[in-house]
């Protein structure tokens, strides 16, 4: 969404809102400065407004005849008239934190305004398989069988229960211990309450930061991840953060339901209500009570003689100083193996099959890239839909899907402890150690393997990045880094439990593990549909860093909705492409995207017109070029170029056969050009199969936001050169030459050439077509 920012004051700290889409101006009153306003909405295809003037009611209408769609604007004050039906207003101080309310607000108008996710039109089906078996999924087929659906699950893993500890992924690795509280799944993209840039990604974690391996950034897929983490705003990461606490509020009583409705898989797995926040500092404390109570999940407030009398097992922290208060909030914890473990009892007498040790190795899709079905080995497995949760170890599985690259792995360390013998810890903990490197700890009340008390400690964040196998984590974790996420856990066990700890805390010896997360740049969630062969759906559902666990009955809710053909709340929150949708510069189509309504203006040749030139005006629609097809698309910035004339037309003329073989039904070339320059171009060329479509206004390429200046070559108004496999009006894959930008005193092509698009084709696994 481009928003331009006419203000005149010199107060705002502009770094606070340094996304790509933002366009700041200062225009002076009167006509030229309305013409100038104008001009900047129209050129940078602007959907919002934010300024100190209210617009002039001739500059509003305008604007939004060429927007051709609703906008938003946002001032101080009232406007100076009514704005007229399709402007969406909101009043608003110019101020850092005026500013950060308009666009968080325009922010979430535009992801409800512009989101839809593909569902079939006529619902088919109740055989679902799912991929992975954590415990999102294995919550989702309970809801799935009590719905009356036919399940099967996959999972590369051995059964919940067998094999060592590393063998498993998120869920069932790692530490026992899991913890719902209406704050899990923070976003860490801000530092703190004073909404700093989080600088995590910048130092490795002896130093305070996430960095458990070497050289990241020789990677280019985690640069490009981690510059996504690093580009988003504070206001932006905080309206990130609102949402995902809306859906942890949603997901409150679907557990109560759940407890209610399926107790028995709440036995015997240590389930405990009510989480105690403790806080090193009173600053954070008295920080935490408004935001706890904001968000309904405050209980209660304990002093330190509180929580000496009352939580003895305590005691020696608060005499130490290490507790400056502490707060009770919603929330529970469970002993989460056995939990997995009761689950996946419940679901096989419910009637799902389960496969342990079974590796899903591809999605199998169409020429039309339409999902088919699923590869294990050489077996082809079929079913109405699929739900595709693959945690970090099945990136392969997303390919195709705007999902693609956005998982990573950050590690998690636990470290297992005695719970105390004659007063032991009743309630679980949310442990916060302001400037220490086991800043939050997780303290879940437990019973081990051997049957014991214990408690046990989550804490600390090591970034491992993109790795789609399991075992290439161990290979990639600095040992020494990890050693000092170990001690910095022992540390919080031996400072706040000593007394707990056999002999003393110098004869202590840990028993530590680790478990890799799936995390986004944006700290937000993943979730992408699609519609498959089958006419059912194909769901990718992950990246829920540490709330997997917290909003497993509201994704459950998510995918039962999709099933339905309904909409979902979800659905937009964690749409994939939700951050690049609202902060890119240009309004560049990328995967997954429908093309802009345009009305081409042609020339088609007519012989019942008797004359020397036998053509005649047609008018044809987007819909009409690209509907029902699976197209390559291409443009470039003018016909009879050298690249275009040499290279790029001759290129796709000459492989079309391969392209249609690949499931390409037509190819077309457009070009800021018209009808008579388009055809003439064509007939020199010789061209017979790539059909050219005029592009002689630039609107088509200006929505799509691939229309720049080359007044340079006094060109005026040209496409930026670029490609893009289209499957029923909608991007499937996007080729674009780097370095966009107007007046370029280059014309790169490589990107967009006929090799590289078929490359992509032949990277689909394909099947016959249908």
């Amino acid at each position: 969404m481009q928003i331009v920012i006419n203000i005149e004051t010199t107060e705002i700290d502009r770094s606070l809102f340094a996304t790509p889409n933002t366009h700041w101006i200062k225009t002076s009153s009167g006509y030229e400065g309305e013409k100038k306003l104008l001009n900047n909405l129209i050129m940078q295809g602007a959907k919002g407004l934010i300024c100190s003037v209210p617009p002039s009611k001739a500059v509003v209408e305008q604007w939004l005849s060429n927007a051709e769609d609703d906008v938003f604007i946002a001032h101080p004050g009232l406007p100076k008239q009514t704005y007229p039906k399709g402007v969406i207003f909101q009043k608003v101080e110019i101020s850092n934190e005026g500013l950060g309310v308009a666009l968080s607000s325009m922010e979430q108008w535009f992801l409800k305004h512009s989101t839809r996710l593909a569902m079939p039109d006529i619902l088919t089906g109740k055989s679902v398989m799912l991929v992975g078996a954590g415990i999102t999924n294995l919550i989702l087929a309970l809801q799935l069988l009590d719905n009356g659906y036919n399940v099967d699950i996959f999972d590369q893993a051995p059964k919940p229960g067998n094999g060592h500890w590393s063998e498993h992924g998120c869920s069932n690795g790692g530490g026992d211990a899991r913890m719902f509280t209406l704050t899990e799944m923070d976003n860490y993209n801000i530092k703190d309450r004073l909404c700093q840039k989080n600088p995590i990604f910048e130092n490795n974690i002896s130093s305070g930061g996430w960095l458990i391996q070497d050289d990241i950034r020789e990677n280019g897929k985690q640069h490009e991840w981690l510059d996504t983490h690093n580009s988003i705003p504070p206001w932006l990461a905080s309206v990130y953060s609102e949402d995902i606490y809306q859906l942890n509020a949603a997901a409150e009583p679907l557990w109560i339901d759940l407890v209610s409705n399926h107790n028995e898989i709440f036995q015997d797995v240590v389930h405990r209500d009510g989480i105690l926040r403790l806080y090193n500092t009173p600053q954070q404390f008295e920080w935490d009570i408004v935001r706890q109570d904001k968000l309904g999940a405050l209980l209660d407030t304990y002093d330190i003689t509180y929580i000496k009398e009352n939580f003895p097992s305590l005691k020696m922290a608060c005499e130490k100083g290490k507790i400056a208060g502490g707060i009770l909030v919603k929330g529970f914890t469970v002993n989460v193996h056995k939990f997995v473990q009761k689950l996946v009892e419940l679901i096989t007498d419910k009637g799902a099959k389960l496969h342990w040790n079974t590796q899903i190795d591809k999605v199998l899709r169409t020429k039309h890239n339409v999902v088919a079905g699923l590869l294990t080995g050489d077996t082809l497995l079929q079913s109405d839909h699929y739900v595709i949760s693959p945690g970090v170890y099945g990136n392969e599985l997303l390919q195709h899907t705007p999902c693609e690259g956005k998982i990573h792995g950050v590690l998690g360390a636990w470290l297992e402890i005695p719970n105390h013998k004659r007063l032991p810890l009743q309630k679980s903990l949310k442990l916060a150690r302001k400037g220490h490197l086991a800043e939050d700890s997780n303290i879940t009340v437990a019973c081990n393997s051997r049957g014991h008390n214990a408690l046990i400690i989550g804490s600390g964040y090591g970034y491992v990045g993109d790795v789609s196998e399991q075992k290439q984590y161990e290979q990639l974790i600095n040992q020494n880094q990890l050693d000092v996420l170990y001690d910095a856990l022992k540390d919080t066990a031996e400072e706040y439990f000593g007394d707990c700890l056999p002999e003393g805390a110098d004869d202590f010896q840990p028993n530590y593990k680790y478990c890799i997360r799936p995390w986004t740049a944006t700290s937000l969630g993943l979730y992408h549909s699609e519609v498959c062969s089958s006419g059912g759906t194909f769901i990718v559902s992950g990246g829920h860093n540490t709330g997997g666990f917290a909003q497993a009955p509201i994704i459950a809710d998510a995918v039962l909705a999709t099933l339905k053909g309904e909409q979902h709340p979800l659905h937009f929150i964690y749409h994939p492409e939700r951050n690049h949708n609202f902060t890119r510069k240009y309004l560049t189509m990328k995967t997954g995207l429908k093309l802009p309504s345009v009305t081409f203006k042609t020339r088609v040749r007519d012989d019942t017109i008797k004359s020397d030139n036998p053509f005649r005006w047609l008018d044809k629609t987007t819909s009409e070029y690209f509907d029902g097809k699976r197209v390559v698309l291409f443009s470039l910035p003018g016909a009879f170029t050298p690249t275009c004339s040499t290279y790029q037309l001759p290129g796709f003329e000459e492989n079309f056969t391969r392209f249609n073989e690949k499931g390409i039904d037509e190819i077309y070339c457009m070009s800021v050009n018209d009808s008579f320059v388009m055809n003439k171009w064509a007939e020199q060329q010789k061209i017979t199969n790539v059909k050219v479509i005029p592009d002689g206004s630039g609107e088509f390429t200006r929505k799509i936001g691939m229309l720049v200046q080359k007044d340079n070559l006094g060109f005026g108004l040209r496409s930026w050169r670029y490609a893009a496999i289209v499957n029923n009006g909608v991007i499937e894959a996007w080729f674009e030459e780097p370095g966009r930008s107007d007046n370029h005193s280059e014309d790169p092509y490589g990107e967009s050439a006929p090799d590289m698009i078929l490359k992509y084709l032949s990277s689909s696994s394909t099947i016959a077509a249908e």
